[in-house]
């Protein structure tokens, strides 16, 4: 297991530990995470997110903690995945916490479900405003499309049947809303 933590930091699972994957991903700093669900709510009972590009699952976790009913964690690179599955396991949320260890385009394209959330938090060079787009279609009718990206990109204000409602800069990170 990496030896980079970090802590989940409101609702049920509050200061559980989540471990990071380590190298070749860029963690969401705890500032931006608690920044992300101010603007979300504490209070995501019942809801279905769908969290892209997962990483070490903390946005995921983090919605699981206030409410979410169930979260679809989609990673590419093995190393994450696996360490998606031990924090799961540690947190105890496997059944509502499921793992897709392929490419986000393919799961895109063959996934026939509606989020409430989505969290689509790439590789800042892998970035592709045709991706986050596809990802865009997948919202329900009041959905929440959540893109952490470099602040140097220029994003749409419409994607999909989604609109930028808010964006926020943190350092070199950038932060949108789009909303149904």
């Amino acid at each position: 297991m990496p030896d980079f933590t970090t802590r989940i930091t409101a609702g049920s699972l509050r200061y559980k530990v989540i471990r990071q994957p380590g190298e070749g991903t860029r963690p969401i700093s705890q500032k931006v995470r608690q920044a992300i669900m101010s603007v979300l709510g504490e209070d995501l009972a019942g809801l279905a997110v769908l969290d892209l590009y997962a990483g070490s699952g903390a946005l995921g976790f983090e919605a699981l903690s206030r409410g979410a009913a169930r979260v679809v964690a989609v990673e590419k690179a093995y190393a994450a995945a696996k360490c998606l599955q031990a924090n799961a396991a540690e947190l105890g949320v496997q059944a509502e916490y499921r793992i897709l260890q392929e490419d986000v385009r393919t799961f895109l394209g063959r996934d026939e479900d509606r989020y409430n959330i989505i969290f689509f938090d790439p590789p800042y060079a892998d970035f592709a405003s045709s991706i986050a787009e596809q990802a865009a279609g997948k919202l329900d009718d009041a959905g929440v499309l959540v893109i952490s990206c470099s602040s140097r990109e220029k994003l749409a204000d419409i994607l999909g049947p989604a609109k930028l409602v808010k964006t926020r800069e943190y350092g070199d990170t950038q932060i949108a809303y789009y909303k149904n």
